[in-house]
């Protein structure tokens, strides 16, 4: 499993693949992400987590709220 994705709860890591295939029994505040940095594909490790509202002190934040994994480092 990729290093950057040791921080999220196993559970939540799936097949981007898996995402696809199952994408409208998902809530509609579901975010997909991916890891950052390089090419996806189905087999792509993916988290899908519902999105909650930023604080306002974070909402200029460009990467609020998005996992850990999925950011730009």
């Amino acid at each position: 499993m990729d290093e950057s994705l040791v921080a999220m709860d196993i559970d939540q890591i799936e097949s981007f693949q898996a995402v696809v295939a199952t994408i409208m029994n998902r809530s509609a505040r579901a975010w997909v992400y991916l890891p950052s940095g390089r090419t996806w594909s189905l087999d792509s490790e993916s988290a899908t987590l519902e999105s909650d509202e930023v604080p306002p002190e974070l909402e200029d934040e460009p990467d609020a709220g998005i996992p850990q994994f999925a950011k730009t480092t």
